[in-house]
């Protein structure tokens, strides 16, 4: 539906030219009704700069208007047919016969499409009072079925306030933008980082000839003794890449392999094994493992080790089991460590598609991401150890108050 609503009186309380404070739950069931594609315009008397401070007022509160002071976007006192009559299907409006209703009565109008003939319409009639017994009587009543109305409106403001909105439960959303984006033409590949382990193996036409470039555990990097075992008797030893990023390979000594692919790697060796050798060796390098953390509002938190040369911030929640229902999914944090020792922590926007644009979108060596819970989570976290207690108080009230309306009538 297309609705206006008025913002003095209606939104605020009634300050004019000043800006009041917000009518309890107005600006959380305006949002409800914008989630639930309900077209708002903001419909005021308001002019020029005071204009303009309703429209932040409401924006800084994360409340956006389809249109302002106008029927639609692109509408202003030179279009053809121009009018200041409003083509809405409701104006909301403090001014309206009867006043305004509150917010949570608002909101049941508007969701389940009624009147307040339907809302009242179940209310019982005053009768003529006969005694000053008997309207004390109808009194009571009518107290109390407000009382249950009450109820109903505070259980509804509840549901809007802790329900998490459908929209912000979504992953990738807004995916058109990763077509609007140019992206580079070349596939992630992961670069060496400190502490790394690397699998290095050195090919020749003649075993023989290659035997010296393999360490083997239990012999030292210079110890060349029955090289013609190649690789068939003993367990080749990883190389742990160390805090300065170098690793110490047989002959060749130290070299520096931070920031290079393991196809940069290969071309590094393979250079300076040139000079030892008398055809082109075939080396391969590879990532053996590396580990990543995944904390917070996922079903399994814990470390995991990565056993490809890359994994994604989404292969990583998969493996956590993803996150919960109460898992903040436009704010997660991850930390990260670079080359130098130095520790950063970027907030990331799952529900937005161009993450897959991110430089974190591809998680390195040790990598910690951190899923924070909503805000609801926390106060059910808190309020937890009386929950019972409030529970078992709400049953008896709501008992008491049977028990009256039955007894009077």
């Amino acid at each position: 539906m297309l609705i206006a609503v008025d913002f003095d009186g209606t939104i605020v309380e009634h300050r004019y030219p000043d800006i009041g404070p917000e009518i309890p739950f107005a600006i959380d069931t305006l949002k409800r009704l914008r989630e639930e594609r309900h077209r708002l315009i903001l419909w005021t008397v308001r002019k020029g700069r005071l204009l303009d401070e309703a429209v932040r007022f409401c924006r800084e509160r994360g409340l956006e208007f389809y249109a302002v002071n106008s029927n639609y976007p692109e509408e202003n006192s030179r279009c053809e047919g121009y009018s200041r009559k409003l083509g809405v299907d409701l104006f909301i409006d403090d001014r309206n016969l009867g006043g305004l209703p509150d917010w949570g009565v608002i909101y049941r109008m508007v969701h389940d499409g009624l009147t307040f003939e339907d809302l009242y319409a179940a209310s019982p009639r005053q009768e003529p009072a006969f005694s000053s017994g008997k309207q004390m009587k109808n009194n009571l009543i009518h107290r109390i079925m407000n009382l249950k109305k009450l109820f109903g409106v505070f259980a509804l403001l509840a549901l809007l306030t802790s329900c998490a909105s459908y929209r912000k439960a979504l992953y990738l959303r807004d995916d058109e933008v990763l077509e609007m984006v140019e992206q580079r033409g070349s596939l992630y590949e992961y670069r060496v980082m400190p502490k790394d382990e690397l699998t290095i193996t050195v090919s020749t036409s003649d075993p023989e000839v290659s035997a010296p470039f393999y360490r083997k555990i239990g012999q030292s990097k210079l110890q060349n003794n029955n090289m013609n075992q190649g690789m068939t008797n003993a367990k080749l030893l990883d190389y742990l890449v160390d805090n300065e990023g170098y690793i110490d390979f047989p002959i060749l000594g130290k070299l520096h392999v931070v920031g290079l692919t393991s196809r940069q790697c290969e071309d590094l060796i393979r250079q300076r094994l040139q000079p030892y050798l008398n055809e082109t060796p075939n080396v391969t390098v590879r990532i053996l493992s590396y580990t990543i953390s995944v904390l917070g509002e996922v079903n399994r938190p814990g470390t995991y080790t990565v056993t490809d040369e890359r994994i994604t911030i989404f292969e990583a929640l998969a493996q956590a089991g993803d996150m919960t229902l109460f898992a903040r999914r436009n704010d997660v944090e991850l930390l990260r460590e670079d080359s130098l020792g130095r520790r950063t922590v970027a907030h990331l926007d799952l529900t937005a598609a161009d993450i897959a644009l991110s430089p974190y979108y591809y998680l390195q060596q040790n990598d910690v991401i951190y899923v924070k819970p909503t805000k609801a989570k926390v106060r059910s976290n808190t309020l937890s150890s009386n929950s019972s207690f409030w529970i078992s108080l709400t049953s008896l009230a709501a008992t008491i108050a049977s028990l009256v309306i039955i007894a009077l009538r």
